[in-house]
């Protein structure tokens, strides 16, 4: 901490997440004007289950979040109390990047999928459109056979 006095660092915290310290997410700010030694930042009630400390340079507040199933781990998370919700950590942001490949990959399955079924579709069709064309040959054929066989009788 009298490093980060005399460069002028504004705030710092400490988060323990072993909780061997008490408590485990601490805060500290340096006064703008007088002593140069950091004082506590209080730590505030933000929402029913949400209790940090507010960070006047980021904006936020800073929080613990406990993890299921060890609910003595937690990490540190930030919270916008004017949007009344936690901003999302880079676990969240994977998440959900892995979450729209799985649908991404999903829907190019289907993509290709369909595309069979409209090349088996094109193909059945090309078979339909040569047999029934080999059948109006051959009704031509047999329409002709007919006439022939009118012309000869009669």
């Amino acid at each position: 901490p009298k490093l980060y006095a005399r460069m002028g660092v504004p705030e710092f915290f400490r988060y323990d997440p072993e909780g061997k310290l008490d408590p485990a997410l601490a805060g500290f700010e340096l006064p703008r004007r007088g002593r140069r030694t950091y004082r506590p930042l209080p730590t505030e009630q933000f929402a029913e289950d949400v209790v940090g400390i507010r960070s006047s340079v980021l904006g936020v507040c800073l929080c613990v979040r406990h993890t299921e199933p060890e609910p003595m781990v937690g990490s540190v998370v930030c919270y916008d109390p004017a949007a009344g919700k936690f901003l999302p950590t880079l676990y969240d942001l994977d998440t959900k990047a892995e979450a729209s490949d799985a649908r991404a990959d999903a829907a190019e399955a289907r993509v290709q999928a369909a595309e069979t079924t409209a090349a088996t579709a094109v193909a059945k069709l090309a078979a339909s459109d040569a047999k029934a064309a080999a059948s109006a040959v051959r009704v031509a054929e047999l329409e002709a056979q007919i006439e022939k066989m009118r012309r000869e009788r009669g």
